[in-house]
């Protein structure tokens, strides 16, 4: 598990580069309720651009944020990362096999 300190007013977000073929992403905003905050479907591995500001749904000290990646079809890739204020926090760029599938726990703790 990744672990993403920031401080109150901090710009905490996170960018797609690649979704090959699916990439969900859902934050934990208490021990009951989850929010789907991305969800990607694609195909042939497209480059890609998306950014999501996470800091207004940061409203408890610590949060988790659960990603996972499924593909259907020859090899796929994901490529996402966590940026605090701009600079890189956190990476991931990995491979998936065929019918293949992964998920990562992000979490994020205010300092």
């Amino acid at each position: 598990m990744a672990t993403v300190k920031y401080k109150s007013g901090d710009r905490v977000t996170m960018r797609i580069v690649r979704a090959d073929n699916i990439l969900l992403g859902y934050l934990a905003e208490s021990t009951t309720v989850r929010r789907k905050i991305y969800e990607r479907m694609t195909d042939f591995d497209p480059h890609m651009q998306d950014e999501i500001d996470i800091s207004p749904a940061l409203r408890s000290p610590k949060q988790d944020m659960l990603l996972t990646g499924i593909n259907f079809t020859g090899g796929g890739q994901i490529e996402f990362l966590i940026e605090v204020n701009g600079t890189d926090a956190h990476r991931v760029s990995e491979k998936l096999g065929k019918n293949a599938s992964k998920s990562w726990l992000v979490s994020f703790q205010k300092s």
